[in-house]
């Protein structure tokens, strides 16, 4: 497979992101430098400051998530580089009415790692539409000088849930990436309790406010390696189902509900993100092109 690159260049302007299957609001974005490498994701708070969310993993707790302020240093750096950094209004502090998908998801956009600091995690605020059970999510991924971290993505995301005093996340998905060291009764791909299966890997992964749950019994047998492009397709549905698969293997699905006791099938938010454990190891690339989501 390959990855889709955007070779056009962009202005400071005004634009709407289109993204197939989900409703698009406009954003302000511009770029500089010798290279477009795509976009960066950063959103906007109440005062209109521009911050990023910080994930960390605690083993068999929730996820720590917090949000960090980007200087406009920073933010030219990045430009400096070649990324379009793009903003968005904060999703989790809508106050509108029941709505599909509140924010964008660019079709192609990258989640990095520069000074020590993740820019580019990427959330959405929605509801479940009216007569749909399963919410769906297709992207092509693919990482470079990525170790020691895994990229948490969540279905039915209740994007509420990334604001107020003590941030997490909550919803069902799968991660991507190093959990190996994940040896508890679930069961992290590459640990003791599946020694033959390698260590940068993807599975099933359930979240809610006070913990998090992995399935050992979803990881792919060949995994994944740093580098080529992988297409992922992923479905999830309001019974507690998820499932994940790519073109050549097809995990069994998971039932979720066993460790998930507060699922909520009304939420119809999407996350993309990653961790932030060890931010010593230096800089890293995530990218994520051809996605779109949507419900049936």
């Amino acid at each position: 497979m390959k990855e889709v690159k955007s070779t056009t260049r962009r202005s400071l302007t005004v634009r709407m992101l289109v993204a197939a299957a989900v409703t698009v609001c406009a954003v302000t974005s511009y770029a500089a430098g010798p290279a477009n490498l795509g976009p960066v994701v950063l959103y906007i708070d109440s005062t209109s400051s521009p911050f990023t969310l910080n994930v960390r993993s605690k083993g068999s707790s929730a996820y720590s998530v917090t949000r960090r302020a980007v200087a406009a240093s920073e933010i030219a750096a990045m430009q400096s580089e070649g990324y379009e950094v793009v903003f968005q209004e904060d999703p989790s502090q809508s106050t509108a009415g029941p709505k599909s998908l509140v924010g964008s998801i660019p079709s192609s956009f990258n989640i990095i790692r520069r000074f020590g600091v993740v820019y580019g995690v990427l959330w959405t605020s929605g509801t479940r539409p009216s007569g749909k059970t399963t919410q769906w999510l297709v992207f092509n991924y693919s990482s470079q000088a990525y170790s020691g971290e895994h990229v948490p993505l969540a279905l039915f995301l209740d994007a509420s849930k990334l604001a107020g005093s003590s941030p997490a996340i909550v919803g069902n998905g799968m991660i991507i990436g190093d959990v190996h060291l994940r040896s508890t009764a679930d069961g992290g791909c590459g640990s003791t309790s599946w020694p033959s299966v390698p260590i940068y890997n993807a599975q099933v992964e359930a979240y809610w406010s006070t913990n998090n749950w992995i399935y050992g019994g979803t990881c792919l047998t060949s995994g994944v390696q740093d580098g080529p492009t992988y297409n992922f397709t992923m479905h999830a549905n309001i019974n507690s189902w998820v499932a994940f698969w790519t073109p050549t293997q097809a995990p069994p699905a998971a039932y979720t509900l066993t460790q998930n006791p507060s699922f909520d099938p009304n939420n119809g938010g999407v996350l993309f993100s990653t961790t932030n454990d060890n931010p010593s190891r230096g800089d890293f690339n995530l990218h994520f092109t051809n996605v779109s989501t949507g419900w049936f």
